[in-house]
């Protein structure tokens, strides 16, 4: 199928020469991601924690933006960190700033328009601000999140870096009998909620953003009632998307004989789930799940950990993650740091999207150097579910620029020489990959 979207275009003879090129080097060893693994480092309780905080984002160095729940406010925070351990060392709290919106959950923050988005779980609004709390834009939010139950409403926000993705989601079931919309109960000891995970994309980061795509998740069941009180809940609290497009949710579970947070973060799969935003109710509607797989669980006393974001790098390579509690308006707040490890940023060399790369690859990435127009269209539809950037996944030799001086680098990948150090007769694959470049310098001269 790859080749037929490949051969869709004006180099018809160029296209029937890669074809018999990969038909000799399709077998070849794939070069795949590494499996992401989460390990928690500890908690740490500011001093002057504001109440009711529930989401934050890393903008750069140490400055993060975190919301409140129980407020229209940000709160720039300032966190240092053990680069080494990733344990945070300080952290510290700036004025507030005065935001619209009644309950903000979700805050990702956007380095291409140098602001933040932030979700209000009243009304199921995505707001734009600048820091200084200025209203931008306002976010298209697809009719159906608005059927939302009350404190059920979006209650994650997360844009992945290039700022051409975005994804929220529902914390727990949407309902609405007026409306008819019907996506099922909310969380019980027998079963957990379905939510729907919402991607946005835009074309360039100076354009609006479009819904694309929808994909149910179902959550955890919840452990039961506490022997004291009500009030058990199992639900999905909070987004990370990562540099390489994997997804990963935060569950938020309170419940037991003896009532406790539990906090689980999954990583999300969305190969083989079914596209659901032209489904009114999920309830009794034919669909196919998302799958997800479990990465790192806590369980606290007290600590209601509500928000998550990816940090900086960390000296050996793992990646800082961060979640922050909501002490429901007690001076409770703490921070919890982890380290994430395992493949992060783009496989380098990856056009398809498919976390491996093989010679699957190759047609796409000569479509990439002489077609980027067609190459987008088809990245925006993949099936795997997230915008696949061809400036990353393609600068193989890592100058900054994707162009054809990286075909050389993509051409060890898949089987060239590994080092100047050894370099053996030439594969197959590695001559197919130059015979490419050399019809693909035929074809420009030709245009």
């Amino acid at each position: 199928m790859l080749m037929v979207l490949f051969c869709d275009q004006k180099n018809h003879r160029l296209c029937a020469l890669v074809s018999a090129v990969l038909c000799v080097v399709w077998a070849s060893t794939a070069r795949a991601e590494q499996l992401l693994t989460i390990s928690s480092v500890g908690v740490f309780s500011p001093a002057d924690a504001p109440e009711g905080l529930s989401g934050i984002t890393y903008a750069s160095g140490n400055q993060y933006y975190v919301v409140e729940d129980s407020g229209a406010l940000m709160h720039p925070l300032t966190i240092s960190l053990n680069t080494a351990t990733g344990a945070i060392t300080s952290a510290s709290f700036a004025s507030a700033v005065t935001l619209a919106g009644t309950d903000l959950e979700g805050i990702a923050y956007d380095h291409a328009g140098a602001s933040v988005y932030v979700s209000d779980e009243t009304g199921a609004m995505i707001r734009e601000y600048s820091f200084s709390g200025t209203s931008l834009s306002t976010v298209s939010v697809p009719t159906v999140f608005a059927s939302y139950r009350t404190n059920f409403s979006l209650e994650s926000l997360t844009m992945r870096s290039g700022g051409r993705e975005m994804w929220t989601a529902n914390e727990e079931a949407l309902f609405n009998a007026g409306t008819g919309v019907d996506d099922g109960s909310l969380s019980s000891t027998s079963t957990g909620s379905i939510v729907r995970l919402q991607r946005f994309t835009r074309s360039s980061v100076s354009n609006p953003w479009n819904a694309d795509g929808q994909w149910a998740y179902q959550t955890d069941p919840h452990t039961g009632p506490p022997f004291i009180g009500s009030g058990e809940r199992s639900g999905m609290s909070d987004l990370t998307v990562l540099p390489n497009g994997k997804l990963l949710v935060l569950e938020r579970e309170f419940g037991g004989f003896i009532p406790n947070f539990r906090s689980r973060i999954y990583e999300v799969e969305l190969t083989g789930a079914t596209e659901v935003s032209s489904i009114m109710s999920l309830s009794g509607a034919t669909y196919d799940l998302t799958t997800k797989s479990l990465l790192w669980q806590g369980d606290f006393a007290l600590d209601n950990f509500e928000g998550l974001t990816l940090g900086p790098q960390l000296d050996n390579g793992s990646f800082s993650l961060l979640m922050i509690s909501d002490g429901d308006d007690q001076p409770q707040e703490s921070l919890y740091s982890l380290t994430l490890d395992g493949t992060i940023m783009p496989l380098l060399g990856d056009m398809d999207g498919d976390h491996n790369v093989t010679a699957a690859d190759v047609p796409l990435f000569v479509q990439a150097l002489v077609d980027r127009a067609g190459y987008d269209s088809i990245a925006l539809t993949t099936l795997t579910g997230f915008l696949i950037d061809a400036d990353l996944s393609g600068d193989v030799n890592q100058d900054g620029i994707f162009d054809t001086d990286d075909t050389g680098a993509f051409s060890a990948l898949l089987g060239g020489p590994a080092s100047a150090a050894t370099i053996p007769e030439p594969s197959a694959l590695t001559l197919a990959v130059f015979a490419l470049l050399g019809l693909l310098a035929y074809a420009r001269r030709r245009s």
